[in-house]
């Protein structure tokens, strides 16, 4: 009878250590669940996207392009180190909108090695007596609403390679949008001295208004450049290789918001693209 009563409980003791366990362990699941979902958890949205994310293409439906996808939280970063190369969709590193060629005249962005992992090589100049004979080519991103800033602070560029003998009248790099008509930011590097300048364009008073943050020195001379624009307040900004080269007053609530994708290397391939001519690298658009 002994024997039997000792048997008795332990198995009792059994059962009562079981019943603790499973209440610490869903209490531990609740507090974990509500430490996730509360303000100020360990769940949310990083605020600038400058290293990889999860995969967000795994949630696209068959067809279905980036678009459908939630938008991002501003502020955020969009930024194309290329080192992944250029073959069909070329992601950033957030994963959050691709790029996809766009060419005519078997015109072709193609990859090129630096130093640090790769860059973006856009067609050379035309010798075609008509341009529209002449091969022409970018980098062109799905049209996305999350893209657009508003009034909101806005901060884009690239690094940049241009030769001298390269240049032309325009050489759009990154640009959303078309300056007249609608609404618009873009950087460039304009006219034969290859002067690098900083775009944005918009409705001012029911007027549509270009402001130009431009450098009056050339930086087509074969070396690589930071190439940065900034729109913060009232202030367009325009920043070589770090310092700040120029700078423009604009109106403070000026809001760029258009139906047009990114693009990289052109306005388009159409015939008067404003074609970029160089190497490009480390493009990236920020928000907010």
């Amino acid at each position: 009878m002994g024997r039997l009563r000792r048997s008795w409980v332990l198995l009792a003791a059994g059962v009562v250590a079981a019943i603790l366990f499973i209440a610490i362990t869903s209490t531990d699941r609740r507090d974990a669940e509500t430490e996730l979902t509360q303000p100020g958890g360990t769940v949310g949205v990083p605020v600038n996207v400058l290293e990889p994310t999860a995969d967000l293409s795994v949630s696209l439906a068959p067809g279905a392009t980036p678009s459908a996808l939630p938008a991002p939280l501003a502020p955020f970063t969009i930024f194309y180190d290329l080192d992944q190369g250029l073959d069909h969709p070329i992601w950033d590193i957030g994963r959050l909108l691709p790029l996809h060629h766009q060419g005519v005249r078997d015109g072709k962005v193609r990859r090129v090695s630096r130093d640090v992992g790769n860059a973006a090589l856009f067609p050379g100049l035309c010798e075609a007596r008509e341009e529209s004979q002449c091969p022409r080519a970018i980098l062109e991103s799905d049209s996305v609403p999350w893209l657009n800033p508003g009034a909101r602070d806005l901060r884009w560029g690239a690094l940049v390679r241009l030769r001298g003998e390269l240049t032309t009248e325009g050489e759009n790099i990154v640009q959303k949008g078309r300056s007249t008509a609608g609404t618009q930011f873009k950087l460039q590097v304009d006219h034969r001295a290859g002067l690098p300048s900083c775009v944005v364009a918009g409705p001012v008073l029911g007027v549509n208004r270009i402001f130009v943050a431009q450098r009056n020195v050339t930086v087509a001379d074969g070396a690589w450049h930071t190439l940065d624009c900034t729109r913060v307040g009232g202030t367009l900004s325009l920043l070589v290789d770090g310092v700040v080269a120029s700078k423009v007053a604009v109106p403070a609530g000026l809001s760029i918001v258009n139906d047009e994708p990114l693009r990289i290397g052109g306005k388009g391939v159409a015939p008067g693209n404003d074609q970029f001519h160089g190497v490009l690298d480390n493009i990236y658009v920020t928000i907010g």
